[in-house]
């Protein structure tokens, strides 16, 4: 008789078990963020893109890329945004970092608002929206050791410096085009 009560207690134990494994596996896939953006306090997941939101722009971020956004200590907005998933740091470094560890077919987008800080007007060049870059302006800039493009645009009434870094030189058409396309979803309310 104690063979049937064993084989009970096997099979009931293997169910807790299962149930057990599947309720762990349940829950890792509800588990909290697994991107800087979903660790955001104003990220938001839609369509299986993040949108990033500081004051009163939004950027809107694909699948697969890494991003946050954060009010730095002189009170600018900060959104960045790359093809790579970006290097722990313990602060609000604005891309160093984050390009040191840039493959050559990564590009990463770095989005400052000095509206509120900068008194001036004459340094940003106008723009009708959206935002775009041609791969031609990747010339490089002082501090970048990737090719990239450095502006300083005024659109919807924000002062925003813009940088975008590609892993290689020239940009690839693929490139260019990844970064427009999270450019053009720049939206102020």
């Amino acid at each position: 008789m104690t063979l049937p009560i064993a084989g009970t207690r096997r099979r009931r134990l293997n169910l807790c078990f299962a149930v057990t494994a599947a309720v762990v596996a349940v829950a890792a896939g509800c588990g909290g963020p697994s991107t800087a953006a979903e660790r955001e306090v104003n990220a938001t997941a839609t369509d299986r893109h993040a949108t990033l939101s500081l004051r009163d722009l939004t950027l809107t971020v694909p699948d697969g890329w890494d991003s946050e956004a954060f009010v730095n200590a002189s009170g600018m907005s900060v959104f960045r945004v790359g093809s790579f998933a970006f290097p722990e740091r313990p602060d609000d470094d604005v891309g160093q970092i984050a390009r040191e560890a840039m493959g050559p077919d990564d590009v990463l987008i770095n989005l400052v608002d000095y509206t509120g800080v900068d008194p001036r007007d004459d340094t940003y060049r106008p723009i009708t929206p959206p935002l775009t870059v041609d791969g031609s302006q990747a010339t490089g800039q002082e501090g970048y050791y990737v090719p990239a493009i450095v502006d300083s645009v005024l659109a919807e009434g924000h002062k925003l410096y813009l940088s975008v870094a590609f892993g290689t030189a020239p940009p690839s058409p693929g490139q260019v085009m990844a970064a427009n396309a999270v450019l053009r979803t720049l939206r102020a309310s």
